[in-house]
């Protein structure tokens, strides 16, 4: 089974409704020739201790990820809250393949200001669920 990270960016890159966005498995990376300024970076940052499932050998999981959303400047605020908003809705109780859902923990994302090139930065947080 892949890594919840790489689960949840297949399945963000599957959506319709991202189409255009480069989206990443990792941490936030600088802009370069790979690197668009607007794009969506997904880490996985850790998860709570496993549940038993029913007595049998297998556990409820729950891994935690952190969404990064970056949006170009020149696209304007406005551009880059919609961005967001759409990251928000292609993560919440949606399913990664192999996975049971994926909560968000907060209803809207936290702006985190501008970076270095004045981009605009997002972060939501989420919990992936599944068995193992």
């Amino acid at each position: 089974m892949a890594s919840v990270d790489a689960d949840v960016v297949s399945m963000l890159q599957a959506t319709g409704t991202l189409s255009g966005i480069s989206i990443y498995q990792g941490p936030v990376r600088e802009i370069g020739a790979l690197v668009t300024p607007t794009a969506v970076f997904v880490l996985q940052t850790g998860g709570v201790a496993p549940i038993p499932y029913l007595g049998t050998q297998t556990d409820v999981r729950q891994s935690s990820i952190q969404v990064r959303i970056r949006s170009d400047v020149t696209n304007g605020y406005n551009t880059a809250v919609e961005l967001t908003q759409t990251v928000l809705a292609a993560l919440q109780r949606k399913a990664p393949s192999g996975r049971i859902t994926c909560f968000v923990d907060e209803s809207e994302a936290t702006y985190l200001g501008q970076d270095a090139y004045n981009n605009f930065e997002f972060s939501l947080n989420a919990r992936v669920v599944w068995v193992g």
